[in-house]
């Protein structure tokens, strides 16, 4: 098939500009820069943005609590909280293993419920 990657840049997590769905939407360096509100705002806006079978996939430093320190080390969230949030949103979520990201950041990936039910 003929790809044609769309690169948009947004203001806000919201994505409320945003008309139509992607296959793939992806956030690297962008949770580290987020404090949680903002991360539980983009998490709800998700679904909307991916098609039904698509794939969002994001990278997160992950600490054991919530973590708030801008200006040394970012922000660094629980596993739990991603899961709970993603749930929340109506994404199942998971942790990608084996994979390396440069700065040690985990990375995640959530697809819409509706379609890994049964699967």
């Amino acid at each position: 098939a003929d790809k044609r990657p769309h690169l948009l840049l947004t203001h806000g997590s919201d994505f409320h500009e945003v008309s139509r769905r992607f296959d793939f939407v992806l956030a690297f360096g962008v949770f580290t820069d987020m404090p949680r509100e903002s991360v539980e705002t983009l998490f709800r806006a998700v679904p909307r943005l991916l098609n039904r079978d698509g794939l969002f996939i994001a990278s997160f430093g992950m600490h054991p609590v919530y973590l708030a320190d801008p200006v040394r080390v970012g922000f660094r969230y629980p596993w739990e909280f991603l899961v709970r949030v993603g749930v929340e949103a109506g994404l199942d979520v998971s942790l990608l293993k084996g994979h390396s990201h440069p700065k040690g950041h985990s990375i995640l990936a959530a697809r819409p419920i509706s379609t890994t039910a049964g699967a």
